[in-house]
């Protein structure tokens, strides 16, 4: 199914889909690979970063500087402006990284969705005590959440042609979803970033990760102007960039952040089920089937959030995954809308 034209151009389509493939790619080694000159791939990636917006950034392990990465929903039967409460309360807190509400559901039901990142210990305790009241009167949300286990994002350039994404969510898609679920077993491990249980870092290795997250290929200057905005005292030159170089190797997973290229709609696919269950793999099975989408795995739910062409069928999406659910899965798909700009790391800290 076609999307609106946005023409990438033959030079970019490349560049992308090299960069989607090893996303810790330079500049020098996408041009080798590529057989173009370097001075070509700068002048591509510039474009792209300007009209784009595009960069690389990064999924951290969270746990190694000592947060506890939590998602989850909350469900209102219906409009509820104690779901407008709850959102504005988790708007409010300096930990939230993001909200998403529905603008139409598979359920019929009106939910939001929220990420927050949480020191471990007690801001984590406090948090979630506050947000399990909005489960009591006078406020009666359903209310779900979990602990990431995994954090991935993908970006499949193999959809895009000629200018348009041709993503099929008819029966291609369904025809593939219901093949994959006889070889689970079989399905190459997907590549992710695994969060480890939360342990104490320094303060100098959080804002190297955070800098980092949002901009991989980040500077040792700009790293060093972050510590110093964030009251920390910068090591030397040498010293900074070997450590940076070590949170790259062992922290951080790179991946592509793009806006602008045709894919306007956000999807939501959210899970309960535990990491042992069919339809959790299954569902872990197709994330390179989308363009473009986040996956949060946790041990008892995952949520998948892809973005897609504005023509796409999201409700044929939602009926082919239906079609391999049992009754008792709780599955729900819903088109979202952001209601606030994401927090990085830098800005929670």
């Amino acid at each position: 199914m076609g999307s609106r034209v946005v023409v990438l151009g033959r030079g970019a389509t490349r560049l992308l889909s090299r960069l989607a493939i090893d996303p810790s790619l330079r500049q020098i080694e996408i041009a080798r690979s590529l057989n173009i000159s370097r001075s070509a791939v700068n002048q591509i990636w510039k474009s792209l970063e300007t009209t784009h917006n595009m960069r690389v950034a990064g999924n951290l392990d969270y746990g190694a500087i000592g947060y506890n990465y939590i998602f989850g929903w909350a469900i209102a039967r219906s409009k509820s402006r104690y779901l407008a409460k709850l959102s504005d309360w988790l708007n409010s807190q300096p930990f939230t990284r993001s909200i998403y509400s529905s603008s139409m559901s598979m359920s019929q039901d009106s939910r939001i969705l929220f990420e927050v990142l949480l020191p471990s210990g007690k801001p984590t305790n406090t948090f979630l005590q506050t947000l399990q009241r909005y489960e009591k009167e006078p406020y009666k949300l359903s209310i779900f959440y979990d602990f990431a286990e995994h954090i991935a994002h993908y970006l499949n350039m193999g959809f895009y042609e000629g200018g348009r994404w041709n993503f099929d969510s008819g029966f291609r898609f369904e025809a593939a979803i219901e093949a994959s679920k006889n070889y689970l077993d079989i399905f190459p491990s997907m590549r992710t970033k695994r969060q480890s249980a939360p342990h104490p870092s320094i303060k100098e290795t959080k804002i190297i990760s955070a800098s980092l997250e949002s901009n991989y290929f980040v500077s040792s200057s700009d790293v060093s102007a972050n510590m110093v905005r964030l009251g920390a005292a910068p090591p030397s030159n040498r010293t900074l960039r070997r450590r940076i170089k070590k949170v790259r190797q062992r922290i951080i997973q790179p991946y592509i952040l793009i806006e602008g290229i045709g894919l306007d709609r956000t999807l939501i696919i959210s899970l309960e089920e535990s990491k042992e269950s069919n339809m959790y793999n299954l569902l872990r099975a197709q994330l390179t089937n989308f363009p473009k989408i986040k996956a949060v795995l946790g041990a008892k739910s995952l949520f998948l959030l892809s973005n897609l062409p504005k023509t796409t069928d999201w409700m044929q999406i939602s009926n082919a995954f239906a079609n391999v659910a049992n009754n008792e899965t709780e599955m729900c798909t819903f088109i979202a809308e952001m209601r606030h700009e994401p927090r990085w790391l830098q800005d929670i800290l």
